[in-house]
C-alpha cells in the first residue's frame, strides 16, 4: 500500500516537471496578433536567443492540430503541441538556432478564410516580413505540422510557391488536391519526411499508396506496409551525409490506447536524426547543376556544367542500392570533371553517381543524380574503333566540322546531340562532315556519331 502511495506521488511530482518544462518552452514565444479590416489573425513566434545581427537564421512553420483549435491564445500550445514548442528546446537550438512561426486558429477556418483572407497568406505575409527586414535565411524555411496541421503542411507549397526548402509533416491525413499529378509534381521539388505511427488511426494505410503513387526515392526508417525495415544508425546517418532527401518514418512504439498513437510528433521533434536532415536542407535550384557520364579509360568519366564555378563539388557513388554511399571526392566546380574507377568498368551498370554543389556557406543547393544506363549508351576508349577525327571550331559558333586528316573519301557522318540530362536534342546525317548548330542554346553538350566501325563521343561547348 505504501509503495503505491509513493508511486503514485512519483508519477504526480514527473507529470508536474514535465508540464513545468513544457511551460517554460511555451512561454520562450511571443503571443502576437495580426489585424486586418475584416479581423484578427492569432499567431506566435520564437526568436533565437543571442542573435547576431549580421546572420540569417532558418526558420520553422509549424501547424498546430485541431487540439489548439478553439482554445484561448493564452492557452495556445498547451494541448499536445510539441510539433511547435519542441523546436524550442535546447538539443535543437544550441545546434541549430531557428526560428519558429506558429499560426493559432481560434476558429476553424471558414472556405480557408481567415481575417478576410486565405489563412495561408497571412504566415507567407510574416515569413516574407521576416526574411525583408534581414532576419530569415530565405533558403531555409521548412515547414511542418501535426494531425490537421500535418495536412496543412502538405498543402503549403502548394500556396506559398517555393519558400519551403524542407517539408515534416506528422500524423495527418491528406486532402484531395495534394494527391493530384501538380501536387506531386511539387513534392519532388522539396526534400520530404512524413511521419506517422502504424497503429495511428489517421491514414497510415492509405499513405502506402500515396507515397508509391509519386515515384519518389522514399526510405522508411522503421516500417512500411507492415514490413518491418528498422534502418541502421549507420546506414541513416550515411544516406543524410549523402543529402538523401526523401524519408518516412512510421513509428511502432507501445502507445496504450489508440489515440495516443496519435502523436507521433513527440517522437520526432526530440530525433537528432531529423533534426540533422531538416536543418542541413537548403533551397535546391534545379538549374544550379547538370552532369553526363561516360565511359573512358577503364573508368568512369562525369562531367558537369555548375552555375558558380568557385563553389565545390562533391561526387558520391553507390554500388547498388543497398550498399552504402562512398564519398568519391570533391572539387571545385571549375573544374568540370572527375574519373571514377571502380573495380571492373563491365560493373559501372550497378552504379549511381550523386553529385552534390555547395555554397561558400557550406550548404547544398544543387543536386544531380545519374545511373550509367540513363544516358544513351557510352563508347568506351577502343582502338579499333575510336575515330582519330577531330571537332571544329571548339567553342562553336553555328557550325560544327567533323575533321579526319587521313578523310579521303569524305564519308558523311551520322550523329547524336546530346544535352548534359542525357536528352536527344537533334540528330541527322552531316552535310559536308558539318552539323549546323545555329539554333542550339549556348551551354555544354556531347556528340555522338559513327560512319561504318568509326566511332566519336565528344563534349563540345557551343558559344554564339
Amino acid at each position: 500500500m505504501l509503495w503505491n502511495r509513493i508511486l503514485g506521488y512519483c508519477l504526480v511530482l514527473l507529470w508536474a516537471l514535465h508540464g513545468n518544462a513544457q511551460q517554460e518552452f511555451i512561454d520562450q514565444f511571443e503571443k502576437r496578433k495580426y489585424v486586418t479590416d475584416s479581423g484578427s489573425f492569432y499567431y506566435a513566434v520564437f526568436a533565437p536567443k543571442e542573435l547576431q545581427p549580421e546572420k540569417r537564421y532558418p526558420l520553422i512553420l509549424s501547424w498546430h492540430g485541431m487540439e489548439n483549435q478553439g482554445v484561448f491564445p493564452e492557452d495556445f500550445m498547451k494541448n499536445a503541441a510539441s510539433i511547435v514548442w519542441g523546436w524550442v528546446r535546447p538539443e535543437v537550438q544550441d545546434n541549430y538556432p531557428c526560428y519558429v512561426l506558429a499560426p493559432h486558429f481560434t476558429v476553424m477556418p471558414d472556405d480557408a478564410i481567415v481575417g478576410g483572407a486565405h489563412f495561408m497568406d497571412i504566415p507567407a505575409h510574416l515569413i516574407d516580413s521576416l526574411v525583408g527586414r534581414g532576419q530569415v535565411d530565405p533558403n531555409r524555411i521548412y515547414v511542418t505540422g501535426h494531425s490537421m496541421g500535418g495536412g496543412f503542411a502538405w498543402a503549403s507549397p502548394m500556396r506559398m510557391s517555393t519558400r519551403f526548402a524542407a517539408m515534416m509533416p506528422t500524423s495527418y491525413l491528406h486532402f484531395q488536391e495534394q494527391q493530384t499529378e501538380e501536387a506531386i509534381a511539387i513534392y519532388a521539388t522539396i526534400p520530404l519526411w512524413p511521419i506517422h505511427h502504424n497503429q495511428d488511426g489517421n491514414g497510415p494505410e492509405d499513405e502506402i499508396e500515396f507515397l508509391n503513387s509519386t515515384g519518389l526515392p522514399f526510405i522508411s526508417t522503421h516500417y512500411f506496409d507492415g514490413e518491418e525495415k528498422h534502418l541502421s544508425e549507420t546506414r541513416k546517418q550515411n544516406l543524410i551525409d549523402a543529402h538523401h532527401q526523401y524519408f518516412y518514418t512510421e513509428y511502432n512504439y507501445p502507445c496504450g490506447e489508440k489515440v495516443n498513437c496519435h502523436f507521433a510528433m513527440d517522437t520526432a521533434v526530440v530525433d537528432p536524426y531529423i533534426h540533422q536532415w531538416l536543418f542541413q536542407q537548403y533551397l535546391i535550384d534545379p538549374e544550379a547543376l547538370s552532369m553526363a557520364l561516360q565511359v573512358k579509360d577503364n573508368g568512369l568519366q562525369i562531367t558537369w556544367q555548375a552555375s558558380v564555378t568557385t563553389d565545390s563539388v562533391e561526387v558520391w557513388v553507390q554500388d547498388g542500392v543497398e550498399s552504402l554511399w562512398v564519398r568519391a571526392g570533391k572539387t571545385i566546380a571549375i573544374g568540370g570533371e572527375f574519373m571514377y574507377y571502380p573495380e571492373s568498368i563491365l560493373d559501372s551498370a550497378n552504379f549511381t553517381i550523386r553529385l552534390l554543389l555547395y555554397n561558400q556557406e557550406g550548404f547544398v543547393y544543387g543536386v544531380q543524380q545519374q545511373h550509367p544506363s540513363d544516358f544513351p549508351e557510352v563508347i568506351a576508349d577502343n582502338p579499333h574503333s575510336k575515330s582519330a577525327a577531330v571537332l571544329h571550331p571548339i567553342p562553336s559558333r553555328g557550325t560544327i566540322k567533323i575533321a579526319a586528316s587521313d578523310d579521303i573519301v569524305q564519308r558523311e557522318w551520322w550523329y547524336q546531340l546530346i544535352d548534359v540530362n542525357g536528352k536527344t536534342i537533334d540528330a541527322g546525317q552531316t552535310i559536308q562532315q558539318t552539323i549546323d548548330i545555329s539554333d542550339i542554346a549556348n551551354g555544354v553538350y556531347f556528340l555522338r556519331a559513327h560512319r561504318g566501325y568509326e566511332q566519336l563521343f565528344e563534349r563540345i561547348i557551343v558559344s554564339q
